[in-house]
């Protein structure tokens, strides 16, 4: 699947890449481990699980001149009080050194076009605090709530038409 959406930035699945995974575990670990009482060791043994190219789950890793920079990845379901919607975009992160050069929306663009080429054709997602990032990446605000006590915004894409990259 190596596509390149940003320059320079090369995206692979994380199932063709997976010496990306312990990075990948590092850096969702860092940002969210703490928030989904996890450890380091849960996290890359969840990773070794969503290494699929042909379903769901499945995790994308970007590449920069031969160095992880993001990752975003696709499962079932990331909000259990929403069990009927379904797939959901997840861990979508970018090291801080490598932000504002158009990777996390590269990220989130692939992992869409994964999708596509997978039969789906909506997904969703929650977040605290990035809605304006999603929306301009053509994703609809759907509901507020309350996750994990935080405030979050529930949002959806539909995949068959979003900036008139996923018609088919």
């Amino acid at each position: 699947m190596k596509e390149r959406y940003a320059v320079g930035l090369a995206i692979d699945l994380l199932a063709d890449r997976p010496a990306a995974i312990p990075i990948v575990a590092r850096w969702v670990h860092g940002q969210w481990g703490a928030t989904f009482n996890v450890t380091l060791e849960q996290m890359e043994a969840g990773f070794h699980r969503r290494c699929h190219r042909d379903r769901i789950p499945f995790t994308l890793v970007g590449e920069v001149d031969g160095e992880f920079v993001g990752t975003s990845t696709v499962v079932e379901c990331d909000l259990p009080a929403r069990r009927d919607l379904r797939p959901w975009l997840a861990a979508v992160f970018v090291e801080p050194a490598h932000r504002e050069n158009g990777y996390g929306s590269a990220l989130v663009r692939a992992a869409c076009d994964h999708a596509v080429a997978l039969g789906e054709r909506h997904m969703h997602l929650y977040t605290p605090d990035r809605m304006s990032f999603y929306a301009r990446l053509g994703w609809a605000e759907i509901e507020s709530r309350t996750y994990r006590r935080e405030n979050v915004t529930v949002m959806s894409c539909d995949l068959t038409f979003r900036d008139g990259l996923w018609a088919s």
